[in-house]
């Protein structure tokens, strides 16, 4: 069993692009962001298969606008054997989860109302500042350069909120 977050950093792992290196086989895995010298855990699963799972994991699109703002987003994975039962796999999974404490495993609830004030905050940061709707969407596809520090700033602002609350 891992003890430390410098255990799954040690794992193999494949970038998210590359997410159909993955083997076909039941494990748990772990999502790593990482940017300059900092790696953090963001989330945490268990699955039947980690190639089937990743074809069309639900956090795709959040993962692949990390990757965008520049974040290097890794998989890792430890393999569960056949013989350990699905509660087994469940229990494990949670004890990483707790000790860990990634940010995207917080109940979908919170993350999706979570999500949401952030594109909504995002959203209005760029209306005050005169965008219209199209220039917003193609901000938040494009992603370029010009447009990071934007978005850095917009979550700043957003983190400084939650932070007050």
């Amino acid at each position: 069993m891992l003890q430390h977050k410098n255990d799954v950093f040690s794992l193999q792992e494949v970038m998210l692009e590359n997410k159909h290196l993955l083997p076909d086989a039941r494990g748990i895995y772990f999502v790593t962001i990482m940017k300059g010298e900092a790696k953090e855990i963001i989330l945490i699963g268990s699955v039947k298969s980690l190639k089937e799972k990743w074809k069309k994991h639900f956090r795709k699109i959040e993962l692949d606008f990390l990757n965008r703002l520049g974040f290097r987003v890794c998989i890792s994975w430890v393999l569960v054997p056949t013989d350990v039962t699905s509660k087994e796999l469940q229990e494990t999974t949670g004890f990483y989860i707790k000790a860990f404490q990634p940010i995207l495993n917080s109940s979908l609830t919170i993350s999706i109302t979570v999500e949401h004030e952030l594109i909504k905050k995002r959203i209005e940061y760029w209306q005050e500042q005169g965008d219209d709707k199209s220039t917003i969407v193609n901000r938040i596809w494009e992603c370029d350069v010009k447009y990071k520090a934007i978005l850095e700033k917009a979550s700043r602002k957003y983190d400084l909120l939650m932070q007050q609350s």
